[in-house]
């Protein structure tokens, strides 16, 4: 069998045999595969899947969602080919299979010392009701929090599923409790304007074969190359108030860039609400101006790694 541009194609069946992998996969031809190898069998690298070049293809991360593929070039099987393989970065060799174990297992362990690989990381993509490309959709629900002028309360935010399951419900209105609301969208200008008062969805997202997750303030791009950046968009917060009004304080989430509004939930209730986070550079000390724009509103990236 030859790959489009005419090379020979090496199966992974077809190598040796004695090499040990940190990584697996459980199906008969890697569909499952969610590692970092990244370069084929024949020693070229891979192509990312959002690149167009130098080979322009339709397999991408929106036609291809929750496949595996995203703004990486780790190899994949998004197309039920006989293995996992990518687009190579070779203008005269189009797409390769990948240097990947088949060997076929129950689970995936350590060849060497007989560990379970970890699943993965697991991040929370605010304003969305699904995950990238290269990520797994866990559950999606509404985002929740506190009242926004009641003290107490918890301060961060929650992605809640969209049924709950309670498991010693007590009927009618009971003593003192911590109580949750919906979360709006405070944002009468600016990017998201069209979704004031709107209830924001979320979505909680599993990427395998990577372990670590960081939300990069002030940058729509990960803080170093290694890094693979899930998603970008806004950092936002509960607002910053001068009086003598008691807001609840949140932790800042990165919210996405293209954001969309749970429907039917246009109604001002003013539960939990969100606003847009800016920074206040300070002259002689505090955040420096300059490179910091006094009162612009900052963007965000998650990346994993």
């Amino acid at each position: 069998m030859t790959s489009s541009s005419g090379s020979k194609l090496i199966f992974p069946s077809q190598t040796k045999t004695d090499r040990v992998y940190t990584e697996c996969h459980t199906s008969h031809n890697g569909v499952d595969y969610r590692g970092t190898r990244s370069t084929t069998l024949n020693g070229l690298s891979c192509q990312k899947w959002t690149e167009q070049t130098p080979h322009q293809h339709t397999v991408t991360p929106d036609s291809y969602a929750n496949h595996g593929i995203g703004d990486h070039n780790y190899c994949r099987n998004p197309d039920d080919k006989p293995a996992p393989w990518c687009y190579t970065t070779d203008p005269n060799t189009e797409w390769e299979f990948c240097d990947v174990t088949m060997s076929m297992q129950t689970s995936c362990t350590n060849g060497t010392e007989g560990l379970k690989v970890k699943p993965g990381t697991v991040y929370t993509r605010w304003g969305r009701t699904s995950c990238p490309g290269s990520a797994e959709l866990v559950y999606h629900g509404f985002t929740g929090g506190g009242f926004y002028t009641e003290e107490g309360n918890g301060y961060n935010y929650l992605c809640l599923p969209q049924v709950p399951i309670y498991d010693e419900p007590v009927p009618g209105v009971q003593g003192a409790r911590s109580y949750l609301y919906s979360t709006e969208y405070q944002t009468s200008e600016g990017p998201f304007s069209s979704l004031v008062d709107h209830d924001m969805p979320c979505a909680v997202c599993l990427v395998r074969g990577r372990f670590n997750t960081i939300t990069y303030p002030a940058d729509s791009n990960c803080p170093q190359s290694e890094w693979t950046r899930e998603y970008f968009g806004f950092l936002m917060s509960m607002r910053s108030l001068t009086s003598t009004t008691e807001w609840q304080n949140t932790d800042y989430i990165c919210v996405d860039r293209d954001p969309e509004a749970l429907p039917g939930t246009s109604a001002n209730t003013n539960g939990d609400l969100v606003y847009y986070v800016a920074a206040k550079c300070l002259g002689g000390g505090g955040i420096h101006c300059g490179p910091y724009i006094d009162d612009e509103i900052l963007s965000c990236a998650v990346c994993t790694l």
